[in-house]
Formats: structure tokens, C-alpha cells, sequence
């Protein structure tokens, strides 16, 4: 957060903020967001060399690339038009909007999520590790 910004917030929510930001995070919470950090990067570097680099693609090309390979990777990369595995409902169903819904309500509004940060967050450090591996290997 932008210290400038921080500077206007009521006296009661920065006492919350920081509060907050003086607790230990558990051991768990920091090694995934040490996992995101680093993935994402590393992700986002080949997909930016790949389609921008190599292909010429416009940069704007890059997230929605990345949205349908992570779709596609939780899906054990059966096209959603053919079928929707276990595991993408699984995937879905870590996100809040999703947990108690149906299998159809998943199906009609997952497409909404077009986020690939967002979608990057919901897989576990694994996940990233082994979509990473699959991406780098010959």
C-alpha cells in the first residue's frame, strides 16, 4: 500500500492495518506466498518470451494465454467443451464464490475468473511447481 494513501485512512482502520501486519504469519501462509511470488515470475517471463518474444504477439495476449493453460492444466487438459474433471471442481471450489455451489453453477461462471494472478493464487505451491515443470520441459 502506498504510503501516501495509508496517510489518508482514518486513524482507526491504519491501527487495524498495522496491527495486522505485525502478527508472525504462519510457516504454511509464507512459504505460499514465497511459491506465488516465484512461480508467477517465472511463468509470466516465459509466457512474455514466447508469445511477445518469439511470436510477436501484443503483450495484452499474455494473460489470456496463461487463464486458458491453467484452466486446461485443472481440467488434466481435457477441453472444457468435451468434459470437467474432478479436479476442476476441486480447483473452483478453493475460491469463496465457489464452495457450496453446484457442479453446474461452477461449469456456467467459471469463465467470469479471467484473472490469470487470481487463478495463479488458487493453486497450491505443488501445483505451480509441477505447472511450471510441464511448461519447461522439452
Amino acid at each position: 500500500m502506498s504510503i501516501d494513501i495509508f496517510a489518508k485512512l482514518p486513524n482507526e482502520l491504519k491501527h487495524h492495518i498495522l496491527k495486522y501486519s505485525y502478527k508472525v504469519q504462519s510457516k504454511k501462509l509464507r512459504q505460499d506466498i514465497t511459491s506465488y511470488i516465484v512461480t508467477y515470475s517465472n511463468v509470466y517471463n516465459i509466457y512474455y518470451k514466447t508469445l511477445v518474444g518469439h511470436f510477436g504477439e501484443p503483450v495484452e495476449e499474455i494473460n489470456p494465454w496463461l487463464v486458458n493453460d491453467i484452466i486446461g492444466f485443472v481440467n488434466k487438459d481435457i477441453a472444457t467443451l468435451q468434459e470437467y474433471t474432478l479436479r476442476f471442481y476441486e480447483f473452483w471450489r478453493r475460491r469463496a464464490e465457489f464452495r457450496e455451489k453446484t457442479d453446474e453453477y461452477i461449469r456456467e461462471n467459471f469463465g467470469r475468473v479471467d484473472n490469470p494472478r487470481i487463478l495463479w493464487t488458487m493453486l497450491k505451491p505443488e501445483e505451480r511447481i509441477i505447472f511450471l515443470l510441464d511448461l519447461i520441459k522439452p
